[in-house]
């Protein structure tokens, strides 16, 4: 939950991430969990569920997705910051998210209007 014009700051591993594990982990078991990290990201984006057990523990996430996510959810993406990249891909990412203080008036209405009922 967050408030009208509150302000969620928040990271995720990218794609990027999980390429760099499967190509130049420092052992067998990080490229590994690599592979396994993408195969269940690309799992979920075709499903929309996690691959069982073991192979489902983590997602890569893409900036995109999380905009659009942030969007179906009434919250505005203010500033994204891409730390680090594989491939041209996003190791890490940050996102200041914005629920708009607009929706502070229509809240209080909904509120109101269902007092009364």
């Amino acid at each position: 939950m967050l408030r009208p014009g509150g302000l969620i700051l928040a990271t995720f591993h990218g794609t990027g991430y999980g390429w760099n594990y499967l190509l130049y982990g420092d052992n067998f078991w990080r490229r590994v969990y690599g592979g396994r990290m993408l195969l269940n990201s690309a799992y979920y984006r075709l499903s929309g569920s996690r691959l069982p057990g073991f192979l489902g523990d983590t997602l890569c996430q893409g900036p995109g997705r999380q905009s659009r996510y942030y969007s179906s959810a009434g919250l505005e993406l203010e500033q994204e910051l891409i730390v680090d990249r594989c491939l041209k891909l996003p190791r890490f990412f940050g996102h200041a998210v914005r629920k708009p203080a607009a929706e502070r008036a229509a809240t209080r209405n909904t509120a109101v209007a269902t007092a009364t009922c």
